[in-house]
């Protein structure tokens, strides 16, 4: 009887906690949502649903953008939009809400009437939000604002709404003289007067392929498209003939091509006015002429600078082994999904483990750049006078499944004894490298 009666007393629980859920906190839930609405600009949409922005400006006029796959178009003129501008903008305004809120107000009191800026925002559904600003409040930090349809509730919104959707084009078209996608450049040609060479992308790894034959640094040419990529131009002029022969669009000779494959951007260099430090220059996406400053030209690193001096090539992510063995020495380091972890060590202490920071020491080797670089003929004596046999140690770098990427055998210190020896038989090479790259390494007993 007892246990009947416990069963009975738990069902009734059960069916009170189900009421209270889904009666009472779905309740609260759904007020809170009603709330929220209320208190919102613009709600129930999503920045990355936001396909079309029409605004309406009453000195601008209207500015109409669409999204287009991940890219934005301003429809006049007929020019890209900047994407992160425009999608802050749509952030800001779906995140906005209302310090207060004027319920039946005449929407003439506050400017609604004939609103100063109109902004409608459309999703790929088709949905629409259309909110209309007003009047400065008596403060100046707030403006009032309306939802279509409900004209006479007035909400109180911070400023800066305003002020950035009624700026009109210029703010939110692309300044930039190219347009490509950071990864999806294959192919580079720098021609200027003392810069002149060609890089390619092959297998994922940047190459110096004319006027000669090298590894590029990865970093250096990554840097490069970046700074093209996000140029902004400080003014923008129409390229018709007067202004073409004005700023010497392509008088100078001098360009720089991005291929995305078969595909070509070029940035075409004009005339530099000295004084305030500033290229005219053209790029393929519009054609307009754009002033920059000088740091578009000053900033393409030299073929010297774009060279890898790296004595092993490799990029630091795919390094899966480290070994350094000198004197009494030894460390084994592996990597196991994202930990590096000691796997022998020799003439090594305990506590002295626990100072090895492991992928310090990986990056140590990459950032390392050689001083002089010269052909390993195999000549004994040399080695002898170098202390490449058998050497003060030796660092092994190896990769996925184990394989060995390169060895570097250290030597002696060179006659000015800022820089010592060290040879990669891989690349059949030997080096001159700073003798700070030790200390660096940061090894016990390697000096």
């Amino acid at each position: 009887m007892k246990t009947k009666q416990i069963l009975i007393a738990l069902g009734i629980l059960l069916i009170l906690g189900a009421y209270l859920y889904f009666g009472e906190i779905r309740k609260k839930q759904a007020e809170e949502r009603k709330k929220a609405e209320a208190n919102a600009l613009v709600y129930g949409i999503n920045k990355d649903d936001v396909t079309e922005v029409v605004i309406k400006n009453k000195e601008a006029g209207e500015l109409k953008m669409l999204k287009a796959g991940n890219e934005w178009k301003i429809e006049e003129p007929p020019v890209y939009g900047n994407k992160a501008t425009i999608e802050t903008m749509i952030d800001k305004f779906i995140k906005a809400e209302a310090e207060r809120k004027i319920e039946n107000a005449n929407p003439a009191d506050y400017g609604l009437d004939l609103p100063e800026v109109t902004c409608r925002f459309v999703t790929k559904d088709g949905e629409e939000r259309e909110i209309y600003i007003g009047n400065d409040n008596p403060t100046g930090s707030y403006v009032y604002a309306a939802k279509k349809g409900n004209a006479a509730a007035v909400y109180i919104i911070n400023s800066s709404l305003k002020l950035n959707a009624a700026k009109g084009t210029d703010n939110f078209r692309f300044k930039g003289a190219l347009m490509f996608g950071q990864d999806d450049v294959t192919k580079i040609k720098v021609n200027l007067k003392e810069k002149k060479y060609t890089l390619e992308k092959k297998d994922g790894s940047w190459h110096i392929v004319s006027p000669l034959s090298k590894p590029a640094k990865k970093e250096r040419v990554t840097s490069l498209i970046s700074s093209y990529r996000t140029s902004s131009a400080m003014e923008i002029i129409k390229p018709d003939k007067a202004a073409l022969k004005k700023y010497k669009i392509g008088d100078t000779g001098e360009y720089l091509e991005f291929y995305e494959g078969n595909k070509k951007h070029v940035f075409k260099f004009g005339k530099f006015d000295k004084e305030k430090k500033q290229y005219y220059a053209k790029g393929s996406l519009t054609g307009e002429i754009m002033k920059f400053g000088e740091f578009v030209y000053t900033g393409v690193p030299k073929l010297d600078e774009v060279e890898s001096k790296q004595l092993v090539i490799f990029d630091q992510d795919v390094i899966t082994k480290f070994e350094a063995e000198y004197g009494e020495h030894l460390l084994s380091a592996e990597k196991e999904k994202d930990s590096w972890q000691i796997k022998k060590a020799k003439g090594i202490s305990g506590s002295q483990k626990k100072n090895i920071n492991l992928p310090s020491l990986v990056s140590t080797v990459y950032w390392l750049e050689y001083k002089k670089a010269e052909k390993d003929t195999g000549d004994a004596e040399r080695y002898s006078v170098y202390g490449l046999v058998p050497g003060k140690g030796k660092i092994r770098l190896y990769g996925k499944k184990q394989k060995l990427l390169g060895t570097i055998i250290l030597g002696e210190t060179s006659g000015d004894n800022e820089n010592f020896y060290a040879k990669v038989p891989e690349r059949g090479m030997i080096y001159k490298i700073p003798v700070q790259f030790i200390k660096n390494l940061n090894l016990p007993g390697l000096e």
